[in-house]
């Protein structure tokens, strides 16, 4: 079995990807089930095939336990590693029913630390993985608001974000600049959409970025700060960025190719699936 665990802050378009994903992959023939795993989603953008509400409610622990939404939050993930079982058991029957459905999408809350230091969602993805039952090939996917490149420094931050976020749940990794479609709207955008390769790959200009750094009000305090972080960073090459416009299909067949080879999906269903995009667009074209 494979899968996309889909992270990312709130607002970066999560259940709107998890939704999208979903009618694109099954219109190309691929059998595809999502998962909702958030359970302050109360209004999903699509139909879940699995829903962590009908385990634990975010509402109901809140006032049992008299916790803010992020203890709550944090409380259903620490129920959910206790009850992992549970969500093993139904991935398994929906391999089953679904006609024999080998491929999820986990929409995952989008509190950061549960990313990028708590234990509870770590521990439920391992489980996936080494389950004898599941053997699941994961790949995170961090998707990141294309408003986070208006400057620098949001984007330094994101590139720590998604670097910690790598580090800590230890998976294959893609992280997707959402809502590209808007990025002509922004005005004084420092991370300028050219960086972005032909292939849709951010291309990382660390010295731009210092230099971007350096001209804010603060650079003086974290003029050495921000050069060692951003020389660490590219170092080690580890963060890279991919665009993504879902109204664009090649983009959408661009990122979805990424993902399967991240995570090690059977490559002959790369050509397939380019093939039934091609077959698609031009049946589309032809009307």
């Amino acid at each position: 079995m494979f899968g996309q665990v889909v992270v990312g802050p709130p607002g970066s378009g999560k259940s709107t990807y998890c939704a999208a994903v979903v009618e694109f992959l099954r219109g190309l023939g691929r059998n595809v089930c999502v998962v909702n795993l958030d359970p302050a989603n109360e209004r999903c953008a699509y139909e879940p095939d699995l829903d962590i509400r009908d385990l634990v409610q975010l509402d109901a622990v809140a006032s049992e336990h008299a916790l803010g939404p992020n203890g709550a939050l944090i409380y259903c993930m620490e129920v959910l590693e206790k009850n992992v079982d549970w969500l093993i058991d139904h991935l398994v029957e929906l391999s089953r029913t679904h006609d024999a459905c080998r491929y999820f999408l986990l929409d995952l809350p989008g509190q950061a630390e549960l990313f990028t230091h708590h234990h509870a969602l770590k521990h439920v993805l391992d489980e996936l993985v080494y389950q004898p039952k599941l053997r699941m090939r994961l790949c995170t996917v961090n998707l990141v608001d294309v408003h986070y490149c208006l400057d620098s420094s949001r984007f330094v931050s994101v590139l720590l974000h998604s670097w910690c976020t790598m580090l800590h749940l230890e998976q294959p990794h893609v992280n997707l600049v959402t809502k590209m479609d808007l990025a002509d709207q922004f005005e004084g955008m420092n991370i300028r959409t050219e960086a972005f390769s032909a292939d849709s790959e951010y291309v990382l200009d660390t010295d731009h970025l210092v230099e971007q750094l350096d001209q804010g009000h603060k650079a003086g305090r974290f003029a050495s700060l921000n050069a060692a972080l951003l020389e660490a960073v590219d170092d080690y090459a580890q963060v890279w960025f991919y665009t993504l416009n879902l109204s664009d299909r090649d983009c959408m067949l661009h990122a979805q190719m990424k993902i399967d080879q991240a995570m090690g999906y059977v490559f002959r269903e790369q050509d397939a699936l380019r093939a039934a995009a091609q077959a698609q667009a031009r049946a589309q074209t032809n009307e």
